[in-house]
């Protein structure tokens, strides 16, 4: 069995919580001999750099309803590898959105005052280009990885947190 870290993370805002968060553990096939080999977790740290003393830090310490949309450190090295620039206002959504109403479907403003788009489409819940990863599932692997469940639906004391697998782009 699997025991997700932010299941038993005690109350906290948004910011305070995403430093206690950890990410999806990943393991790559041995190809000669078919066996799996931990890499260690996909943790969240560079955003979390990314953040410090930033108006969005601030903001996400504070009171409101927002629901963040945290890249992985995977994410991040991907975006800077093909010289995305990352702007973590396109992360944070206003409101309090959960995975399932993420499901649903339609558009929302981020914090960068535009809007994106949101839903499910087959089975990948996706803001914009980004897949909100939820429960384990062992077919999801990109280049011979698997990961264990990404973080989902943490309850904030001002909001939520979900983890995606890219960088948003507007």
């Amino acid at each position: 069995m699997v025991a997700y870290s932010w299941l038993a993370l005690g109350p906290g805002d948004i910011l305070t919580k995403l430093g206690q968060l950890t990410g999806p553990a990943v393991q790559e096939v041995d190809v000669m001999t078919r066996e799996m080999i931990s890499k260690g977790n996909d943790n969240f740290e560079q955003f979390a750099a990314l953040l410090q003393g930033s108006d969005v830090a601030q903001t996400l310490q504070g009171p409101g309803e927002f629901t963040l949309l945290v890249p992985t450190n995977s994410a991040m090295d991907s975006s800077r590898n093909m010289n995305v620039a990352v702007d973590p206002r396109l992360h944070v959504l206003k409101g309090r959105i959960s995975y399932d109403d993420l499901k649903v479907g339609g558009q929302l403003e981020t914090l960068a005052g535009t809007m994106v788009t949101y839903g499910k489409n087959m089975k990948t819940v996706k803001v914009n280009n980004a897949a909100v990863k939820a429960v384990y599932n062992a077919a999801d692997h990109r280049s011979g990885k698997e990961s264990t469940a990404f973080p989902f639906d943490v309850g904030c004391t001002n909001g939520l947190i979900h983890a995606v697998d890219e960088v948003i782009e507007p």
